[in-house]
């Protein structure tokens, strides 16, 4: 399901100092850190991964639950009384535990994870009934009877997977889990488990007959036992929606359990020979990936032979299973559309196949393309293959792997190092000449640009862009790989001075967005850090090179050089710059010193540090500073009401009625709204008068508000649909319905469908007949997510 779930506020410029990007509806507090946001993505152990994303924003007037918070559905609600075989269901459900449980009680938590990543999710006391399946030891950790809590994420722009809705009090559900990993940041969660997104579902019915309902189709409970219990896996191509298969073979490819060899292979060549028949599938609604939407089936053919070819590739890196890659490939080769040739023939030249010679060759002469671009959709997959912003530099990167050097001779530099870095490995004495020659020129370059101020200035505060040429960088990254140690000290010499230019960071108080970490093993352009990590195969080498060129000096015991050794030989994930493009775990200090810190920030004269006290003290629990917070969250204004607002929100304790009650009567908007996410965290119902106001006041400024404003506008009403949808653990709200603007039933119907009560379903019925089109449109989607209820459907 799509939409951040977030609250705004006037000053999100202040979050693009940490995001590099303008950003939708959240409650920024502080240049210094970011408050109720998304942000890139979050890493979590493995099936735990998420593939989070930003989504672009849409008027809400024209939003319906199939467009902007469900995937793909057939518009009729047909509901399934008929049960599914779950075995295309299960095929990427995994999980440490496979659960039955009943929900006794949800609360909603806010934690902060990789990267400064703000998320919200409904924490649910649940008593265990049953283990239906367990990986490993985990079903020791949870005895039967026995009552622990479940996370279930909330609905959130950062993920492109289907969200189930959310967990209902007193309900008996089967859940799919893992348990929180130590260090994750979500432990502020104050739960043991955490369901995935698609594995929350209600059960309905009872005995044989107990089921649940999942995008369209209802699943019996016995027939998952049975399908669990016999461990089968199923061969890939043998798995009807294609983007799901690609998605478990990507699953599977990082486990190394393939199921049966060909029939992988099968599977992929599929979505590469004939996406189109692919997309019929999901065009006819049959696919229940959730990934893919209406709006992207055009560049959906893209998608799938294009990813298709990549897990085919990844593949043919293992030697045992090459041969029947290579074969494949040649197969594609043969009956390829115009430009999947070259993405082709850049897999079998990583092969050494020679076959792949003659689109090379036509490639290298013809015009520079992005190799990954759909010329039709624009849809791109950037770094799949080196140098695949330039067609003509990875044909001749692929020519020099196959030991056609022509490249070497092009008048074009980065044509050039990309000849030679496909070619060093045959041709070492050659491609240094080539390399040698151009490196002269390019070290000219960059003294002129290093005299001129431009490598050394300070940045500002949130300025990653790259100072030195990337020829210059990649030049001399051969020449290391080559052995030579003038050059790989050119490239630490710059790491280290270009460390310098960035702003000291003091230590954080409350957690904020950072830039990814660095990675090693990138070929094309590389970045200062990874050039120095691809100078050698063998850390330990690695290791021994910086020593003989910096040990002893001044620079050995600084931060660059110790945090560069310490990613080398993997003892922590410190960036070498210091804090630049940093990865590390923050240590939390002890609660005492804390306490001190913030003192002296609460004291200061200065508005922006007081504020960062505020928050510090609540994100940290200080218990002291409680009644000052609320106090500045009452009284106070701007950035440190702000501030005060966040800290409420991270404290263990609910606020007491009257503090909710006096932020709700706010005049400004955006605090009715940041303190209505609050309010509605542990007893929404109470608050079931002040939605309807709300909303009604959200649409007003919305029709109101000039162009620019309309994002900011359209982005709230979407954060107050997440928000009402939480009403749905013990009673969906419905009052909304019932007004005479399309825009406010929008907001309610969209609530619905996300907080998935069956007692819903009545009341939305009663909208299809509604005047406005778009109404009927959302209410038709939001019945098919909510499914079957009623006596018919064996609801008890």
């Amino acid at each position: 399901m799509r939409g951040c779930f977030g609250v705004n506020n006037t000053n999100t410029r202040v979050l693009a100092l940490f995001s590099g990007v303008e950003v939708g509806a959240f409650l920024i507090l502080h240049p210094v850190y970011g408050g109720l946001h998304w942000a890139r993505s979050t890493t979590i152990k493995g099936e735990l991964m998420m593939i989070l994303s930003r989504a672009g924003l849409f008027l809400f007037r024209f939003l319906s639950v199939a467009a902007c918070t469900v995937p793909v559905f057939r518009c009729t609600p047909a509901f399934a009384l008929d049960f599914e075989s779950p075995e295309q269901l299960l095929v990427d459900l995994k999980a440490e535990l496979v659960m039955v449980v009943t929900v006794e009680d949800v609360v909603t938590r806010w934690a902060v994870i990789e990267h400064g990543d703000h998320m919200a999710a409904s924490v649910a006391t649940c008593r265990l009934h049953e283990i239906i399946h367990a990986d490993g030891e985990a079903r020791d950790r949870w005895p039967e009877g026995d009552h622990q809590k479940i996370a279930h994420w909330e609905p959130s722009d950062m993920f492109m997977v289907p969200i189930a809705p959310l967990p209902i009090e007193g309900r008996r559900y089967v859940v799919w889990a893992f348990e929180i990993p130590e260090g994750s940041g979500m432990e502020r969660f104050r739960s043991n488990w955490l369901a995935r997104p698609d594995g929350f579902f209600l059960l309905r019915g009872s005995g044989d007959q107990e089921s649940f309902y999942w995008q369209g189709k209802s699943y019996r409970l016995t027939d998952v036992r049975r399908t669990l219990a016999s461990g089968e896996l199923m061969p890939l191509d043998q798995i009807e929606d294609p983007m799901k298969r690609i998605e478990v073979a990507q699953n599977r490819l990082g486990t190394g359990e393939l199921g049966e060899i060909n029939g992988f292979v099968r599977g992929l060549v599929s979505c590469v020979s004939s996406p189109e028949t692919e997309v019929k599938f999901i065009e006819s609604g049959a696919g229940d990936s959730g990934i893919i939407r209406t709006r992207d089936l055009g560049s959906l053919e893209h998608k799938l032979w294009y990813t298709g070819l990549a897990a085919l590739t990844r593949l043919g890196r293992d030697a045992k299973h090459r041969e029947v890659v290579v074969e494949a490939l040649v197969s594609l080769l043969e009956t390829a559309r115009g430009h999947a040739h070259l993405a082709i023939a850049l897999s079998l030249a990583e092969f050494g196949d020679a076959r792949a010679n003659k689109v090379l060759v036509k490639e290298y002469v013809g015009d520079s393309r992005a190799v990954s671009v759909d010329p039709q959709s624009g849809m791109q997959f950037p770094n799949r293959y080196p140098y695949d912003d330039n067609s003509v530099a990875a044909a001749a990167f692929a020519l020099g792997q196959l030991g056609d050097r022509r490249g070497l001779d092009h008048e074009l530099i980065e044509v050039q190092l990309a000849a030679a870095d496909g070619s060093a490995s045959a041709a070492p004495e050659e491609v240094l000449d080539t390399l040698t020659e151009i490196a002269e020129d390019l070290n000219a370059e960059v003294e002129e640009l290093r005299m001129a101020g431009r490598t050394t200035a300070l940045r500002e505060k949130g300025d990653y862009t790259r100072r030195l040429p990337r020829k210059w960088i990649k030049v001399h990254a051969l020449l290391a790989n080559l052995g030579k140690e003038k050059s790989f000290r050119k490239l630490v010499d710059a790491l280290i001075e270009d460390a310098t230019t960035y702003p000291k960071e003091d230590d954080q108080l409350v957690p904020r967005m950072r830039t990814a970490s660095w990675t090693s093993r990138t070929r094309g352009w590389p970045s200062l850090e990874s050039a120095i990590f691809d100078a050698d195969d063998q850390p330990e080498a690695l290791l021994e090179r910086l020593e003989s060129a910096y040990g002893g000096t001044a620079h050995w015991d600084e931060p660059t050089l110790r945090g560069l050794r310490s990613a080398i030989d993997g003892s922590t994930q410190e960036s070498p710059a210091g804090g630049v493009e940093q990865a590390q775990e923050e240590v939390e200090p002890a609660q005492a010193e804390m306490a001190i810190r913030v003192a002296g920030l609460l004291s200061s004269p200065a508005p922006e540090e007081r504020a960062e006290g505020l928050a510090a003290a609540g994100f940290h629990g200080i218990d002291r500073y409680y009644d000052t917070v609320v106090e500045h969250a009452l009284t106070a204004d701007g950035v440190e009401r702000q501030a005060a607002v966040y800290g409420l929100g991270f404290y263990a304790q609910e606020p007491q009625e009257y503090v909710l009650t006096e932020l709700l009567e706010d005049e400004d908007l955006e605090m009715r709204v940041s303190a209505f996410e609050l309010a509605t965290r542990f007893s929404p119902e109470r608050f079931a008068d002040v939605a309807l106001g709300l909303v009604i006041d959200a649409t007003n400024a919305a029709q109101e508000a000039t162009q620019d404003e309309q994002w900011r506008c359209q982005n709230r009403l979407q954060s107050l649909a997440r928000i009402l949808a939480r009403f749905s653990r013990s009673a969906p709200l419905t009052n909304g319905l019932s007004h005479s603007d399309p825009t406010v039933k929008l907001v309610y119907v969209n609530s619905l469908a996300l907080g998935g009560h069956p007692n819903a379903v009545s009341a939305l019925v009663g909208l299809r007949g509604d005047q406005d089109s778009t109404v009927q449109a959302a209410v038709e989607a939001a019945l098919m997510v909510i499914g079957p209820v009623g006596e018919e459907a064996g609801e008890h």
